[in-house]
């Protein structure tokens, strides 16, 4: 009995020898602390921070919250919409009459009667276009100009032009002079013109039209 305790201590202090003995596996160390940190104390454990409770819930919004957003979405979606299209069928209307305005110009005004004129004019004075109806107005004074003899008027004339061929009205041609100073800024700048100035202006082409009925 006391060969088989001394064989079995023998043994074993061969086997914690050869396992001192054995040589330091630096890879199998670095495998094995790659995660973890240490300092002089030793292993550092990694912080828990608990999250948030709201944050693991989620941002929920309840359903009439949702629908409510979406309603609104959706009109301000079509309240654009309508001012959009708004805005392109105006720009079209303009375009138009600007188009109605310059084909008469191109014509011998001569085949424009004076009626058309007016109800010309008057259409743009109830719509409030007192641009166009300053265009009109204008127009239809050349034509009574003309009809008088005192211009000939072709469409590639300027206002200048005709300021020259009126230099011996000497009534007529300052109240005409006046309109084709405006006429240029209000038409061709497009400078918005409010009834008050219309009105205004209108002082001038009867001044004009009432010398005409003179001659």
């Amino acid at each position: 009995m006391t060969l088989l305790f001394a064989f079995c201590g023998s043994y074993a202090m061969a086997g914690s020898s050869t396992k001192q003995n054995q040589p330091f596996d630096e890879v199998y160390w670095q495998n094995l602390v790659k995660d973890k940190q240490y300092n002089e104390s030793g292993f550092i454990p990694p912080k828990i921070t608990p999250k948030s409770k709201e944050l693991d819930k989620g941002f929920k919004l309840s359903k009439p919250l949702k629908y409510g957003i979406l309603f609104i979405a959706l009109l301000a979606l079509i309240i654009a919409l309508y001012f959009i299209v708004k805005m392109i069928k105006s720009s079209k209307n303009e375009a138009v009459k600007n188009l109605v305005v310059e084909n008469f110009e191109l014509e011998s005004l001569a085949s424009i009667g004076m009626q058309e004129f007016d109800r010309e004019i008057n259409a743009s004075i109830n719509q409030g276009e007192f641009r166009l109806a300053f265009r009109w107005r204008f127009l239809k004074l050349l034509k009574y100009l003309e009809e008088k003899n005192l211009l000939r008027y072709k469409p590639e004339k300027t206002n200048s032009n005709y300021l020259d061929e009126l230099k011996e009205s000497a009534v007529i041609y300052p109240a005409f002079a006046m309109l084709c100073k405006k006429f240029d800024p209000i038409w061709y700048g497009q400078k918005i013109l409010v009834k008050e100035e219309y009105l205004a202006l209108e002082e001038y082409f009867k001044i004009c039209e009432k010398e005409l009925d003179l001659i």
